[in-house]
């Protein structure tokens, strides 16, 4: 778990503002982001699919239209 953490903070950073984007359906709230954010979001995308037993793990920010 460490180096996930170390790499996430390697990608980002250390210095300034950071933002989580969602599926920017509610982006106006809160007023404009300044310049400069850095944003971060979710991993999407099916991980895996067993067709036999019909589960499928996805990454938390995968969209449903994406999922069907």
């Amino acid at each position: 778990m460490t180096a996930v953490l170390d790499a996430f903070a390697e990608e980002i950073g250390a210095e300034g503002p950071v933002r989580v984007v969602g599926g920017r359906t509610r982006w106006d709230v809160g007023g404009v982001a300044p310049e400069g954010v850095r944003e971060v979001r979710a991993p999407s995308g099916v991980v895996a699919f067993s067709p036999a037993e019909m589960p499928v793990q996805v990454g938390a920010g995968t969209p449903l239209d994406e999922l069907a």
